[in-house]
């Protein structure tokens, strides 16, 4: 290549976009269920709790109470027992419907994260730039050109040598 063969002028850079592009979605994060105790531990829970109430109705029969006193006592550790029992159930049924709860709040967080998505793409789809109807893709020449196997005229490669 000589020296004063003219070159080419360097391609303009691409013009910014006029918006800049849309920030990534941002997803919340997944809830986690609270902790909630299983059943073998409530059924400990509820062992010690009638240990200490069999305890005290042993204490009150060993003291020096009258027999009314002792069957309050008695009636008192016997009811303390059977509302500990519906308090442990009522845990139980909190903590399954706590996990439903979660559970449901999950799906519909990842629909709401799909639907957002779908929202972003549409947006980055409706800002792009549309084609301008006087000018064709390279797709759009090759649709309307036939193009035929070889060529009309043969290449004469003689006429390119210096």
């Amino acid at each position: 290549m000589s020296a004063s063969t003219p070159r080419s002028p360097p391609a303009a850079p691409a013009a910014a976009p006029a918006t800049p592009p849309p920030a990534p979605p941002v997803t919340s994060p997944r809830r986690e269920c609270a902790q909630i105790l299983s059943t073998p531990e409530i059924q400990d829970y509820m062992n010690r709790i009638e240990c200490c109430l069999n305890a005290i109705c042993a204490t009150a029969t060993e003291g020096k109470l009258n027999t009314d006193q002792k069957i309050r006592i008695h009636n008192l550790c016997r009811k303390v027992g059977s509302e500990t029992s519906h308090i442990a159930v009522l845990y139980q049924a909190l903590g399954q419907n706590t996990r439903q709860a979660y559970t449901a709040l999950n799906v519909v967080q990842d629909k709401n994260d799909l639907s957002q998505k779908l929202e972003d793409l549409k947006c980055i789809i409706s800002e792009s730039p549309k084609p301008h109807p006087g000018t064709s893709t390279f797709a759009d020449i090759l649709k309307k050109r036939t193009i035929a196997p070889y060529p009309a005229q043969p290449l004469k490669f003689g006429s390119y040598l210096p």
